[in-house]
């Protein structure tokens, strides 16, 4: 084990300046001290590596790529928000209907995704629905 004095290492994690520090420095903050000073991270990757761990730098900052972030965010932020809503509004009277089920899985009302997205079928797949419909009723419970 890296430390066995558990009340020690308790100490260490406290914020400074809470007055429940114990005097002894915490040699994780010298270690930081010594890789700003030298800027040199090879003693941390060093003790990462003793801890069987490894360190990973943060990438550098370009802010115009993650910009472009920004507007995606906010869009799928906004599709959750409204998804929590229309949840609310359904838990409100303890029930949720067929049309607001339809519309928190397709993201809009059901009638407006079939205008939008839903192709007509063609004549062979018509042709073996209506062959099938006896199977689409058992399976249903519709017969």
């Amino acid at each position: 084990m890296f430390f066995e004095n558990l009340p020690t290492l308790y100490k260490w994690a406290q914020p400074k300046g809470t007055n429940t520090a114990s005097g002894i420095p915490n040699p994780l903050d010298g270690t930081l001290a010594l890789t700003q000073a030298t800027s040199d991270p090879s003693l941390i990757h060093w003790l990462c590596r003793k801890s069987g761990g490894f360190f990973v730098e943060n990438p550098k900052s370009n802010a115009t790529k993650y910009q472009r972030l920004v507007p995606t965010i906010s869009r799928v932020v906004k599709q959750f928000a409204d998804l929590l809503s229309l949840i609310a509004h359904a838990a409100s009277d303890s029930e949720i209907t067929d049309d607001e089920a339809r519309e928190a899985i397709y993201g809009m009302p059901y009638v407006e995704w079939k205008e939008k997205y839903q192709e007509r079928a063609s004549d062979a797949q018509m042709q073996k629905f209506e062959e099938t419909k006896p199977l689409h009723a058992e399976i249903s419970g519709h017969n």
